[in-house]
């Protein structure tokens, strides 16, 4: 499920979270293809391709660069 980040210290506005209530953020999502609007999906159970990635100045958390995302239905 894609959520709006709630931290202003978060390396990304969007994290992906599991649909499991108390699991904790699986990765913060990031796109570099301006086609690509990760905000459109917010509170949406998706499917996402990308690959993780790990910022030198964010190394505990991982990103997620997205290629393709896709409301699961």
């Amino acid at each position: 499920v894609v959520r709006r980040t709630l931290s202003p210290q978060a390396p990304t506005r969007y994290e992906l979270r599991s649909r499991r209530k108390g699991e904790w953020v699986l990765d913060f999502l990031m796109s570099e293809d301006p086609t690509v609007k990760i905000p459109d999906y917010a509170n949406q159970d998706v499917f996402i391709q990308g690959e993780e990635w790990v910022d030198p100045k964010w190394p505990k958390y991982p990103i997620l660069k997205v290629r393709s995302i896709t409301p699961n239905p």
